[in-house]
Formats: structure tokens, sequence, C-alpha cells
């Protein structure tokens, strides 16, 4: 094994172990936002806890999906795992969420922006489309999770056969 490898390898396999906690926190914030996503009323939706609730879950999904690029951005430069280190992050976001980071965190700012003048409106909306942009950002965080799962492990598994 080349001095560069052992390194590499042990950095990807503390990685994976992170990821697999990372993805344990996914479960249970999935579990948490179904249980807040029950609780609305999503056809004559009001309430400024309900509102700061489904807010919060808003800014938590962002920061599941997100997490990965910030953790594995410097790992993947290191690693030579990415076309350009300056674009790493922007690189990982079209790998693990699907899609430019911008477009994601426009989703996320839009949906809590609306959010956020509901709260101020103080009467009952109809907004049955929170609920589904929610729902999506729960799946672009499982996302996200899931494909940092194979990433470090394809790239892991690599390490070790070039060992």
């Amino acid at each position: 094994m080349a001095r560069g490898e052992l390194p590499s390898a042990r950095a990807l396999r503390e990685s994976l172990e992170w990821a697999r906690e990372h993805q344990r926190g996914v479960g249970r914030a999935w579990d948490e936002t179904i249980t807040v996503l029950g609780s609305a009323d999503f056809e004559a939706i009001s309430g400024k806890e309900t509102l700061r609730r489904l807010r919060r879950a808003v800014h938590r999904w962002h920061d599941i999906t997100v997490e990965p690029l910030d953790r594995l951005g410097p790992l993947a430069e290191r690693t030579g795992s990415v076309p350009a280190p300056e674009d790493s992050r922007a690189y990982l976001s079209r790998v693990l969420i699907g899609m430019d980071l911008s477009e994601y965190d426009r989703l996320c700012d839009d949906l809590h922006a609306e959010l956020e003048a509901a709260e101020q409106a103080a009467r009952p909306l109809a907004r049955l489309d929170w609920r589904d942009r929610l729902v999506e950002l729960m799946e672009l965080g499982v996302r996200s999770s899931t494909a940092t799962l194979e990433w470090l492990g394809g790239k892991l598994h690599a390490a070790e056969a070039a060992a």
C-alpha cells in the first residue's frame, strides 16, 4: 500500500461510519416530520406554532441534506474524487442530492418564506402544496443520505482494491 492510500482508506472508513450515524438521524427526522405533517390541516392551515414547526422542519431537512456536502467536500478533494477541487460542493450536490445546490437552496428558501409570510397573515390558508413540497425536501434528504453511503462505499472499495 502506498503511503497516501492508508490515510485515504482510513478517512473513507471514518466518513462511512459518520454517514451511517447520519442516516439514523435521517430516520428520526423522517418520523418527527411525518408527525408534524399529520397534525397540520393543510386545507385550513393556521396557528403560529404549527407554522413554526413546519418552518423548523424545512430548516432541519435543509441541514440534513446539505451536511454530507460539507463533510465530504474536503475528503473528496484530498482523495481526488472530484473533477476540480474548487467545484467539490457543486459536484457533490449533483451526485448526492441530484440537483444543483442553488436550485435546492431555492426550494427551501421559497417554502420557508411562504411559511413565514403565512405566520404574519394570521388567518387560515389552504396550502396542500406545502405538504407535498416538504415531502419533496424529505425525499431529497433521504436520497442525499443514501447516495452518501453508496458514494463512500464505492470509494472505500476502490481504495482497498488498489492497496
